[in-house]
């Protein structure tokens, strides 16, 4: 079975430092958005009012999650299309760059969960 001949692209040997930067930036205003949406929700204390009206933890955070996670893979789709059929990574499979951005997608928003946490211990193990 014939593979096909090896392509040197530069400018993904120029990109290959820069685009996982931007895109860890890019999600900073995400994060921060995330976390401070929960703690306002704390500070209000919606979710007190949430239990006394009988919806429990376990569904609060859930509902939670699922409003965040999908409007991030609305989000990695959007990226997805743009780095694949841009040409920026056309040489990969758009399956692929959408799954590992879904997969960091997950990964934040457990960080997020982690950080408005009231465990200090826990904050600190994940820094390190």
């Amino acid at each position: 079975m014939a593979y096909p001949c090896y392509t040197y692209d530069n400018f993904l040997q120029m990109i290959q430092h820069a685009l996982p930067l931007c895109l860890t930036i890019s999600w900073v205003y995400a994060f921060a958005m995330l976390t401070q949406s929960i703690v306002y929700e704390k500070e209000v204390r919606l979710k007190e009012v949430m239990k006394i009206m009988g919806l429990s933890n376990g569904v609060h955070w859930i509902a939670w999650f699922i409003t965040i996670f999908s409007q991030t893979t609305l989000v990695m789709i959007a990226v997805t299309i743009i780095l694949h059929y841009g040409k920026v990574l056309m040489h990969s499979n758009a399956f692929l760059i959408f799954l590992i951005l879904e997969i960091y997608a997950l990964s934040t928003i457990s960080l997020a969960y982690v950080i408005k946490s009231k465990n200090i211990f826990i904050i600190f193990f994940v820094i390190i």
